[in-house]
């Protein structure tokens, strides 16, 4: 009997780790926050054209400011509407570029205790976090397919899908949506050479971060669980993001990347 199986990618070069990025483009939503600025710019630095989307223009227009690229385009998208998705599709489309990555970004945090969440509060914590990660990736399955090169999703979990925290029943809930989500399209797709991957992020320094306005001595305490004796920064959680999307990680599929600096490790 004779086997089949998919096409394995391009070779891999130390010289140009960052190729099939390069002509390519990536699509980040969410990209107005903290986290996905840090995408944007470190996927632009390597060569990708890049659309960024967010359902804040004025958080676009500051980025097309931060960064002046001709590869870097923008779009805003309310994740929550799948007209905005839709036209984000064409949108990929009409650039002409290959798709090579996708990543799902787009996040909310509700810090509420447990007993105080309403039915407005589930469907709009896990519209954002959960529901869009699958709309996000059926568009860029359908891009993938129909140019019939594959390509990389990539979607922002958290470690508080595992870590319980006081406060985050919704944001928790919905991450471990995100984890097993991130687990099911790889094997549903993988077939297409579709790779599908998480990123679960510590405690990163970001505007929503609890820390964000907290005390010295709250972060240090925070600094203190952390092995790495320090926090997140975006661009930890940007390579890591650029990592999952190139030739690098070829062979890896279904997998949460815990980028935490040893924090869930207790």
């Amino acid at each position: 009997m004779t086997s089949t199986q998919a096409a394995a990618p391009p070779p891999w070069s130390p010289s140009n780790p960052w190729a099939d990025l390069q002509g390519a483009l990536c699509v980040i939503t969410g990209a107005g926050g903290g986290l996905g600025r840090g995408i944007v710019r470190m996927m632009v630095d390597v060569g990708a054209s890049v659309l960024a989307t967010d359902v804040d223009p004025a958080a676009l227009q500051e980025l097309r400011s931060e960064i002046a690229s001709d590869r870097l385009h923008t779009q805003q998208v309310d994740v929550t509407d799948a007209a905005d998705f839709a036209a984000c599709e064409e949108r990929v489309r009409a650039i002409g570029l290959p798709l090579a990555l996708w990543v799902n970004n787009a996040g909310v945090i509700l810090r509420k205790p447990a007993e105080g969440v309403t039915d407005a509060d589930w469907d709009r914590v896990f519209d954002i976090n959960a529901r869009s990660v699958l709309v996000g990736s059926q568009a860029a399955y359908r891009v993938f397919t129909q140019q019939g090169r594959g390509g990389s999703i990539v979607n922002l979990a958290s470690v508080v899908a595992w870590k319980t925290m006081e406060g985050r029943v919704l944001y928790g809930t919905s991450k471990a949506a995100v984890v097993q989500l991130t687990r099911q399209l790889a094997v549903e797709w993988g077939r297409h050479g579709i790779r599908v991957n998480a990123i679960a992020p510590g405690i990163v320094l970001t505007p929503i971060s609890h820390l964000w306005n907290a005390s010295d001595d709250e972060r240090q305490a925070t600094i203190d669980q952390t092995p790495l004796r320090r926090l997140g920064e975006i661009d930890d959680i940007a390579r890591g993001v650029l990592m999952l999307a190139s030739g690098l990680t070829g062979y890896v599929t279904g997998q949460t990347l815990v980028i935490d600096g040893g924090l869930t490790l207790g």
